[in-house]
């Protein structure tokens, strides 16, 4: 585990371009799937801030979701939707390195659709398509993706790459990867703010794991480690 501690958001946006830069020094072309929330949020009007010129970056790209909600993506809780208005339209990034998940269709049917656009558009390693980068937050529950307590069984033991979940306080349904998908990633980054976050960073990554209580415990990459951005002291 590699445990990055900054301050600010522009230091987090500045690390992690920095990172894309690098990788597509490597590789040429680089996936990633988002998460979102507020964090995400900032990080997307800070890189349209002070990378707006990069487009040598940012069409090297291609972007995808960690999970949505099922809703259109005219709705305020539109993770798709709120990237779009921030970060995709200011960048002018092709639409055809977009591959959103579609929160108006049938959450178990739109999983099934984009398991097979991933299935498709990815490199596979292990026979499972992999993503260059995740990103994923952390939820004062202990949850990640949209993988709530009480679903652990059914998004961590799975080999299915996307299925339906549910937020239980909200009864909303949602798409999301499962942790073999998310597992399967070359890298997989936490970023994880906010001191009311410092007691569930805690007792999740904590060295004793035997007994796993919380999803994020679940999250385990099998080619790398997992890396946490925080301002978590």
């Amino acid at each position: 585990m590699y445990i990055h501690s900054f301050n600010h958001i522009p230091e987090i946006g500045d690390y992690i371009f920095s990172q894309f830069e690098t990788e597509i020094k490597n590789l040429g072309f680089i996936s990633i799937a988002l998460s979102g929330g507020n964090t995400p949020n900032a990080l997307f009007e800070y890189w349209v801030k002070q990378y707006s010129d990069r487009a040598d970056v940012w069409n090297a790209i291609y972007f995808y979701w960690v999970d949505e909600r099922a809703v259109p993506p005219s709705d305020s809780e539109s993770n798709y939707g709120t990237a779009r208005l921030l970060f995709f339209a200011a960048l002018s990034i092709p639409e055809s390195h977009i591959f959103r998940m579609k929160g108006e269709e049938k959450a178990h049917i739109e999983a099934q659709r984009y398991e097979e656009l991933l299935t498709h558009q990815l490199q596979k390693k292990n026979a499972i398509p992999q993503f260059d980068f995740v990103f994923l937050g952390l939820g004062e529950d202990g949850h990640t993706a949209s993988i709530f307590p009480g679903q652990e069984d059914i998004l961590t033991q799975t080999s299915q790459l996307c299925k339906e979940s549910f937020n239980p306080y909200t009864k909303q349904e949602r798409i999301t990867l499962t942790s073999t998908t998310i597992n399967n990633a070359r890298r997989v980054i936490f970023i994880i703010l906010g001191k009311q976050k410092k007691e569930i960073f805690e007792q999740v990554f904590s060295t004793d794991k035997t007994d796993k209580k919380y999803p994020a415990q679940w999250i385990e990459p099998r080619y790398s480690e997992i890396e946490i951005l925080t301002n978590i002291k």
